[in-house]
């Protein structure tokens, strides 16, 4: 009887999530059409009116013109309207007549997700108490890490503006605009749900997703080296990974990178092993590989990177084995992937417009290639960053890979890891340079964290496995002082004045302005002036007014003078008019902040008001 009532429960929650699965694509639909009904109804000005009066604190009027919505993509829907109203309207009909097949594919995912997580648990379960004990003490000491860094880092530019700008306004604004960078959309959708928890700072609300995803990517990479070969193994390659510098930074940012990792392991895993695998090789993985492609893409087109190396290695792969059969599988995989995640970005195209999403001027992905000839230090620095280990990179990384190249030629380091390491390897580099003859530009560091993952994880296996191999009686030994040292040198942040976080950038502007707003939000302005919305100063003002529920309205204006508070930068000093402002200072006479470029004036007519002295009369 109990056996029985279980199984149903299980079947309604199984039959629920089939059903709110299938359900998104066609919100997603149904919320392209609604905006095309808006924008055919109603005229550019009233739709830029709209957009001030009900998010009057995001991006104004005028930028979203230039950068989002701009007139020439409002005509264009207009003149198209009948195709696109038409177009979504039959994917919606053919959606809806192939829910049954749809409803398959869901059960089939839901399946295969049960047998992760099955496997993720046995991960635990399956060791002996001494292996639980050193793997809690090296998860444990990974959280420690994560949470100094979380402790330390106070909210960066790029993470407080998308939670002012996308993140706060919710769902249904965050899926249609991107008038600027940092909108990584699935990443901030999971955003938008935990902004609902009263409870949860906007630090815990950003940060909360990377930290989760990279608690089970690093957990997902030790399972899998434990299934393959053992304890041991998976805790080197975890140990040696996990600490990794570029890794961890974006481990406690509230960015996408560390999801879409996540989403990188799991469809390069799921894909070799339902192409590929001589396990599971047409059984099991198919419905993981598509759907964490089209997440993957979702949380940021970066994906693409490793998207297309995929498909070079599998495609090279099935017609060396002449598995056509299975080539017409990844074709309709590839199939379902692009058009799924074209519906997923259907709304942000038609409320922001295709060229905010392909080529916004602050996410083209990375610099002209000719900077590889014209700034060829930048480069360099990229390079040396993206290892942290400095000048020591540009040693390590071409020594590194033709000393694993020696090894695997020469039949020193063998088996199915290495050869889909091999391969990975290749068409990644072919990856890379194909995306950079067509787009012309070479990635930012950031765009290659897929890379920086796959390349740690197959370093420290062939380190492993070459240091067993030549050194057997003191394997143990060196494999300990390999990872040891590169664990020390990935986490200088915590010894080296040099590396230390408060000597970033973002921290000394965050500290800097909150110095500054403490003493400024006691006088209670109704109005804070602004000069320049893509400044550190506005940004984290706004944040400060959030935080500690301050009234007071951010307003921007070059023209005049309208704030009881005004920011005005150097550059902005010159001709414009003062008239009834006062320079204020802190109590300690400082005049400016931001290292003394930024001055601001105070209203003497609101000091004056009746409002102000009645509000500091009753403190």
């Amino acid at each position: 009887m109990h056996n029985d009532r279980s199984a149903r429960i299980f079947s309604w929650i199984k039959a629920f999530l089939c059903l709110c699965l299938w359900a998104i694509p066609v919100i997603y639909l149904v919320y392209s059409l609604v905006i095309i009904q808006f924008v055919i109804h109603h005229s550019y000005d009233a739709i830029l009116q709209f957009y001030s009066r009900n998010w009057p604190e995001s991006f104004d009027a005028g930028w979203i013109s230039r950068y989002c919505f701009t007139q020439g993509w409002y005509e264009g829907i207009l003149k198209f309207n009948q195709v696109l109203t038409g177009s979504i309207s039959c994917v919606l009909v053919i959606y809806v007549w192939y829910s049954r097949a749809i409803v398959r594919f869901l059960r089939g995912l839901l399946r295969e997700t049960g047998r992760i997580l099955r496997f993720l648990v046995k991960g635990f379960t399956g060791c002996s108490p001494g292996e639980k004990m050193a793997l809690s003490g090296l998860f444990g000491t990974l959280i420690v890490y994560w949470v100094y860094t979380f402790i330390n880092s106070p909210m960066f530019m790029d993470e407080c503006c998308t939670y002012l700008n996308f993140v706060r306004y919710g769902f249904f604004f965050t899926i249609i605009s991107y008038p600027a960078p940092n909108n990584h959309i699935f990443f901030n959708v999971i955003c938008t749900v935990l902004n609902k928890v009263s409870f949860l700072s906007p630090e815990l609300v950003m940060r909360l997703p990377s930290l989760v995803a990279s608690f089970l990517l690093y957990y997902g990479i030790f399972c899998i080296f434990k299934y393959w070969d053992g304890f041991r193994r998976a805790m080197v390659v975890v140990a040696g990974v996990a600490f990794v510098h570029i890794l961890s930074y974006y481990t406690v940012q509230g960015r996408g990178y560390q999801l879409q990792l996540l989403f990188v392991v799991v469809s390069a895993l799921s894909g070799w092993a339902y192409f590929f695998s001589a396990a599971w090789s047409g059984r099991a993985g198919y419905f993981l590989f598509v759907v964490s492609s089209i997440l993957g893409f979702y949380v940021n087109p970066l994906f693409v990177y490793h998207f297309l190396t995929l498909l070079l290695l599998f495609g090279f792969l099935l017609i060396k084995r002449k598995e056509f059969t299975k080539g017409k599988v990844l074709i309709k995989a590839i199939v379902i992937i692009g058009g799924v995640t074209l519906i997923l970005y259907l709304p942000l195209i038609l409320g922001s417009s295709w060229k905010a999403l392909t080529d916004n001027k602050y996410i083209s992905g990375g610099r002209p290639w000719h900077a590889l000839i014209d700034d060829f230090g930048i480069f360099i620095y990229d390079l040396k960053y993206i290892f942290y280990y400095g000048a020591g990179s540009l040693l390590l990384f071409p020594a590194a890979v033709a000393g694993s190249l020696f090894l695997y030629f020469r039949h020193k380091i063998t088996g199915p890891f290495y050869d889909f390491a091999f391969y990975y390897f290749v068409a990644s580099l072919l990856a890379l340079a194909m995306v950079i003859v067509y787009k012309k530009i070479y990635p930012l560091e950031r765009s290659l964290c897929f890379w920086v993952l796959a390349l740690n994880i197959i370093f420290v296996n062939v380190c492993y496995d070459a240091i067993r191999l030549y050194f057997p009686r003191r394997a143990g030994l060196l494999i300990i002082l390999l990872i040891g040292v590169k664990i020390a040198f990935s986490v200088r942040l915590l010894y080296s004045d040099r590396f230390a976080i408060r000597n970033y950038a973002d921290v000394g502007w965050y500290n800097d302005a909150n110095r500054v707003y403490p003493p400024l939000a006691d006088l209670h302005p109704r109005t804070w002036q602004i000069m320049d919305v893509e400044d550190s100063y506005p940004a984290y003002l706004k944040l400060y007014l959030l935080e500690h529920k301050k009234e007071g309205r951010v307003v921007l204006n070059l023209r005049e003078a309208v704030g009881d508070v005004i920011f005005l930068p150097d550059s902005c000093v010159t001709g414009f008019p003062l008239q009834g402002y006062t320079r204020w200072k802190d109590k300690e006479g400082n005049t400016s902040f931001d290292g003394g470029g930024m001055r601001i004036y105070i209203s003497s007519a609101f000091l004056k008001s009746r409002e102000y002295l009645k509000l500091n009369d009753n403190q």
